[in-house]
């Protein structure tokens, strides 16, 4: 019997367990990616990357200052989004 109801039990969540939803799911890339984060909603900067976007664009200056250049076909800011992004 209790068997029964356990079995009973796992089928009903089961049931009622929804499809997980994606989190990251943006189809845009490389620098369309990055205005998106940087000028969408912000709570994504700092989601994304652990900052506001003022602080992000300050930390971009400074990096700047000290040597961080676009290099062929990646922006200084897109380097410093993906060092950054988790």
């Amino acid at each position: 019997a209790l068997t029964a109801v356990l079995a009973a039990l796992a089928s009903i969540a089961s049931i009622q367990a929804e499809e997980p939803i994606g989190k990251h799911t943006s189809a845009l890339t490389g620098q369309l990616w990055l205005e998106e984060i940087l000028f969408g909603h912000p709570e994504r900067c700092h989601t994304q990357f652990g900052m506001s976007t003022d602080v992000f664009l300050q930390l971009l200056m400074e990096m700047a200052l000290c040597g961080l250049r676009d290099s062929r076909y990646v922006s200084a800011a897109e380097q410093l989004a993906i060092f950054l992004y988790f």
